[in-house]
């Protein structure tokens, strides 16, 4: 056909065109290539270099709020930190992870280190008072002095009557020595143990001393009267007289029946129209007072047998030293000298009273 080129020509003309488009393909390719390679050693380098060193302590106080982690990051080598865990759980213990990226141009490097929370700090037990003395007998309540068991984050602890096993919240307990009914010195211990089996001890000491006799108080009756009997005193002494031998009852002034102490005083009066209180403590305050060097026939003695003074007994004075009473359940009314009575110091004329 005319216009087309020989077949020589046009292999030729084909293998030229071949060969430039392979030759641009292949620069393509190794171009790419070569820029891969190139960003890929960049990058390398650039990570390479990235580094952040971190402080060689590595701990958390247990309860530390709003913490900063950025505290752990000692120094930065090239770049720049993008991005960092902010926060940390300090309410439990044990071991934590944080993250931190540092970052140049487009290359971005990981950094991750492991903390640990730790509770460090111990209950504080604060006492009353270091020593405390009581009488002996005192059911004292040892917690009295305890003034406060504090955990600095978990706040006051709980009294606990014992150990308490694998605890889930912080307690104090209280071990002691104390004998309430023996003199001497004793020891109470205080223990402390938080959340976290943090444990502190603490102790004060219990002086426990006899227990001080009661101070007589002696019931004083005035005896300033020295004027007459408002009755015939010889008829009341006959009468008394003739109230001996008879039982001894107590609360009873029924001569058919008996007598005590006092309702034997309160019969013999009641024969001359005197109405007398019907218990000895209060014939100590009928009458009035006379001392008794002053005694006369008639006159009523008061007696007591105890330190503080209290009337317990009373008796109807007859003259000469002798005395008419109700004396017990074994002896009933009798008459006896007055001071027979005082056997062995033991009874004591508090008052002598006339009617």
């Amino acid at each position: 056909m005319k216009g087309l080129l020989p077949s020589s020509k046009r292999n030729t003309r084909y293998k030229i065109v071949s060969f430039f488009a392979n030759a641009f393909f292949l620069s393509i390719v190794f171009g790419t290539f070569g820029y891969n390679r190139y960003e890929v050693l960049r990058k390398e380098k650039i990570f390479n270099a990235l580094y952040i060193s971190f402080n060689p302590i590595k701990e958390i106080e247990y309860g530390t709020p709003n913490y900063d982690t950025m505290n752990f990051v000692y120094g930065v080598d090239n770049g720049v930190i993008s991005d960092f865990t902010r926060e940390i759980d300090t309410s439990t213990l044990g071991v934590k992870e944080l993250k931190y990226e540092i970052s140049e141009e487009d290359v971005v490097k990981e950094f991750t280190i492991q903390v640990v929370v730790k509770d460090t700090k111990h209950p504080v037990i604060t006492l009353n008072k270091d020593s405390i003395t009581v009488y002996t007998g005192t059911n004292y309540d040892f917690k009295s002095n305890v003034k406060s068991v504090i955990d600095e984050v978990d706040g006051d602890l709980s009294y606990s009557e014992s150990i308490i096993e694998n605890p889930t919240n912080g307690y104090y307990y209280i071990t002691t020595d104390y004998n309430k009914n023996k003199v001497g010195t004793y020891t109470v211990n205080v223990k402390a143990i938080d959340k976290n089996l943090n444990e502190t001890d603490s102790s004060y000491k219990i002086n426990v001393i006899e227990k001080p006799k009661p101070k007589p108080v002696v019931t004083t009756y005035r005896a300033t009267y020295n004027g007459p009997a408002s009755v015939d005193t010889s008829s009341v002494v006959n009468a008394a007289k003739s109230l001996v031998g008879s039982r001894y009852v107590y609360a009873s002034a029924n001569p058919s029946v008996g007598f005590d102490c006092s309702g034997l005083v309160y019969y013999v009066y009641s024969l001359f129209g005197k109405s007398l209180s019907r218990t000895a403590a209060g014939i100590a305050s009928n009458g009035n007072g006379v001392s008794e060097a002053n005694m006369q026939p008639g006159d009523i003695i008061v007696w007591s047998d105890n330190s503080s003074g209290t009337p317990t007994h009373v008796s109807l004075y007859i003259g000469n030293g002798e005395m008419v009473h109700a004396a017990n359940r074994s002896k009933g009314v009798i008459q006896s000298s007055v001071s027979g009575w005082k056997y062995g110091g033991r009874n004591r004329i508090i008052s002598v009273r006339r009617v």
